[in-house]
C-alpha cells in the first residue's frame, strides 16, 4: 500500500491495484484473519506485531465494505 501511495503511478493505475490487492486479500487471507483478531481481542492480546496484525485486517476489512467487492 505504501509503495502505491508513493509511487509514479497514475490515478487509474493506482485504484487498479488497490482494487486487486483486496481482492486478493478479501478471497485468500481475510476470512482466516478475521477469526485470529477475535482471538486477539478474546484475550486482549498486548503484543505490538499482533496488534498490528489486527489493525492492519481491521483497515482492509473497512476497504471490503467501502469499495463494496
Amino acid at each position: 500500500m505504501k509503495d502505491i501511495k508513493n509511487g509514479n503511478l497514475s490515478e487509474k493505475e493506482k485504484e487498479i491495484l488497490v482494487r486487486k490487492a483486496i481482492y486478493f486479500y478479501s478471497e485468500n487471507i481475510f476470512p482466516p484473519a478475521i477469526l485470529i483478531v477475535q482471538q486477539i481481542e478474546k484475550y486482549n492480546v498486548s503484543e505490538s506485531p499482533l496488534k498490528k496484525f489486527a489493525d492492519f485486517t481491521k483497515f482492509m476489512a473497512d476497504l471490503i465494505i467501502k469499495k463494496m467487492v
